[in-house]
């Protein structure tokens, strides 16, 4: 483990969550282990991630950014699929 200085004070970092890509040192995706057990459960009691619909409404409602898109919805969810290793 490595004490990086930064503006908010030191912070420790472990060198095994980065791997070497090129030049830079880029920090490895790792599914988030909390998530795995709850997903479990949530699968058990009938949750699927792929059958999530948004209402149509939310694609209607401008946010901050514009007129959200129903591909960057989908993006999010493989995201979140991605992240908790499902």
């Amino acid at each position: 483990m490595t004490l990086v200085s930064t503006t908010r004070g030191a912070s420790s970092v472990d060198k095994a969550d980065y791997i070497k890509q090129g030049d830079d040192w880029v920090r490895e995706e790792k599914p988030c282990a909390g998530f795995l057990p709850k997903y479990e459960f949530k699968k058990q009691q009938g949750f699927d991630v792929d059958k999530i619909k948004v209402p149509w409404r939310f694609y209607e409602t401008i946010s901050q950014l514009g007129m959200v898109k129903e591909e960057t919805i989908q993006e999010m969810l493989n995201l979140y699929k991605k992240k908790i290793g499902i």
